[in-house]
């Protein structure tokens, strides 16, 4: 009886605190030490925070708006948050993992990244990996998205690999 009992107070969600903009501020750094993000997703991710603990309190969600905008670009200025380098970061990542050039571009958007931002990335991403990538045995130089699909390959062990 005691350990149900238990059990559902551990199910049960906690109330939301009360936002405020000092609140806002622990909640991004904590988000960000363990995520990198980049600014538009971090600002979904405050937004959910805020309507959450909205309808919770009874609060109007708007009046967070100048917060999130004032935290995010203090951030932006301060180089906890770099859109290029989150992208670059995850563009590798991915590649790694054996996602085309359009996936990867796909899966950026998705996260808010900018399109000037993506392409810096994918050109970085094709001045790193390059040459580099490529242990196909033959002197041909592929693409980025054979080399891609050769790590896919190789990661699910298809074929020879």
């Amino acid at each position: 009886m005691a350990n149900e009992r238990k059990e559902k107070q551990e199910r049960q969600r906690r109330a939301p605190r009360k936002i405020t903009p000092a609140y806002l501020e622990r909640a991004a750094l904590h988000h960000l030490e363990r995520f990198s993000s980049s600014s538009e997703n971090l600002r979904r991710v405050m937004e959910r925070r805020v309507l959450r603990s909205a309808r919770h309190h009874g609060t109007d969600p708007d009046e967070a708006t100048p917060w999130i905008d004032a935290l995010i670009e203090r951030f932006r200025s301060s180089g906890l948050l770099d859109d290029v380098a989150y992208a670059t970061g995850r563009a590798v990542s991915l590649f790694r993992r054996g996602d085309s050039q359009r996936a990867i571009r796909a899966k950026l958007s998705a996260k808010g990244v900018e399109p000037d931002d993506i392409d810096r990335a994918l050109e970085a991403l094709h001045d790193e990996m390059g040459a580099s990538a490529w242990s196909g045995g033959d002197d041909r130089d592929p693409s980025l998205d054979e080399q891609a699909a050769a790590n896919y390959v190789r990661r699910r062990r298809i074929g020879p690999h």
